[in-house]
């Protein structure tokens, strides 16, 4: 799902990673510093750069280094009902919270103005980073949430929606699909678009040249490979035909590490 054309020249300026990002919820000294937030011991989110994306409420305090466990069976059961629904690993998800730390024992539910103070903060710089095509949105909650950020109502369907994100002061605006997760056995509904996102998702390209191929091809591995990562949000794989020069391959290799 693309960023409008103003939004992707406006992304393309701000520096903005999964490291970075996990580093703020890790150290941030603005949110609320309840007991189970305290700087070093929070948890963080599960996966790296995905099409799919999951954001359930708040984290349990079971649940510190993983995102759902035997402690939680509830949601430990709807994430398995999706991956075995959509023929998904829970390693190809990008796993999130809403709420970045643990609630305290007594309370029930988070306020919505901590909820919104935290995705403005952390969830709105995931959603860039990751640059899901499906958003599954797990709990009343949660979805109440989005509903008050995004000026939408959720249907028991998938929806496109536009959601305009606020990063560093500067106003992006990203389409992507959101579904609600609640207690459905089957997914029928959203078989065929999963199954195109992950064929685009998984695609190798078998023919690619570059600069070290004469004649034949321009850019430098450096600039492809980098062209790859903007563009497949986890792809891993391209086929180099660089007219058999396995001289210049090394290159390739130190690229890749770099």
């Amino acid at each position: 799902m693309p960023f409008t054309k103003d939004s992707e020249r406006i992304k393309s300026s701000i520096d903005l990673s999964l490291k970075s990002i996990h580093f703020d919820i890790q150290n941030n000294m603005e949110i609320e510093f309840v007991e189970n937030a305290l700087v070093g011991k929070r948890p963080l989110p599960v996966g790296k750069n995905s099409p799919f994306m999951v954001v359930g409420q708040t984290p349990t305090v079971y649940d510190m280094n993983e995102f759902f466990d035997k402690n939680n069976k509830e949601s430990t059961e709807k994430i398995e009902n999706l991956c075995t629904a959509l023929g998904l690993n829970k390693q190809d998800l990008y796993l999130t919270y809403a709420i970045k730390y643990p609630l305290n024992s007594d309370v029930v539910e988070p306020f919505f103005k901590d909820g919104k103070r935290h995705a403005k903060t952390f969830l709105f710089p995931e959603i860039v980073a990751v640059q899901p095509d499906i958003i599954f949105v797990m709990g009343t909650w949660t979805q109440k949430l989005f509903e008050k950020l995004f000026h939408f109502t959720f249907k028991n369907e998938m929806q496109k929606v536009v959601l305009n994100l606020k990063i560093k002061g500067k106003n992006l605006e990203y389409e992507t699909y959101l579904y609600p997760i609640g207690n459905q056995k089957s997914y029928d509904d959203i078989e065929d678009i999963i199954k195109e996102i992950k064929v685009n998702w998984r695609f190798v390209h078998l023919h690619v040249h570059n600069n070290l191929s004469f004649k034949d091809g321009v850019g430098t591995p450096c600039k492809e490979i980098q062209r790859v990562q903007r563009l497949s949000r986890g792809h891993r794989n391209n086929l180099v035909s660089d007219c058999l020069y396995a001289f210049y391959q090394s290159n390739w290799h130190n690229f890749c590490i770099s």
